[in-house]
C-alpha cells in the first residue's frame, strides 16, 4: 500500500505528516481521520469536519503541473489553509 505524505499550512505553521492508503482518491480521507490536532496550534473546533465537508463535496485533487504524484487541494470551509500531497517513495527505512 503507498505512503503518501501530506504537507499542510495554516495559519503560519506547516505540518507535515504521513498516511498509508490504496491510491491517491482515499489518501486525503485517511489523512484527516488520522490528523493529530493537537499539533497544530489554534485550528477551529471545527476543523476535522470542516476538513472532510472540504473533501467529502468538491473532490479537488489537483495533479501539480510537472510534478509526479504530487496534488493539491481545494478545502474551501477552512480559511487560510492550503494542504498538498504525494506518494512517497519508501527507502526501507
Amino acid at each position: 500500500m503507498p505512503t503518501y505524505t501530506f504537507f499542510l499550512e495554516f495559519q503560519g505553521g506547516t505540518y507535515v505528516s504521513q498516511v498509508h492508503a490504496n491510491d491517491f482518491r482515499e489518501a486525503p480521507a485517511e489523512w484527516i481521520n488520522n490528523l493529530d490536532l493537537a499539533a497544530i496550534p489554534n485550528h477551529p473546533a471545527a476543523f476535522r469536519e470542516d476538513v472532510i465537508k472540504s473533501l467529502e463535496e468538491f473532490e479537488m485533487f489537483v495533479p501539480i503541473t510537472g510534478i509526479k504524484k504530487t496534488w493539491s487541494c481545494s478545502l474551501i470551509y477552512v480559511k487560510g489553509i492550503t494542504l498538498h500531497f504525494t506518494e512517497t517513495a519508501e527507502d526501507g527505512s
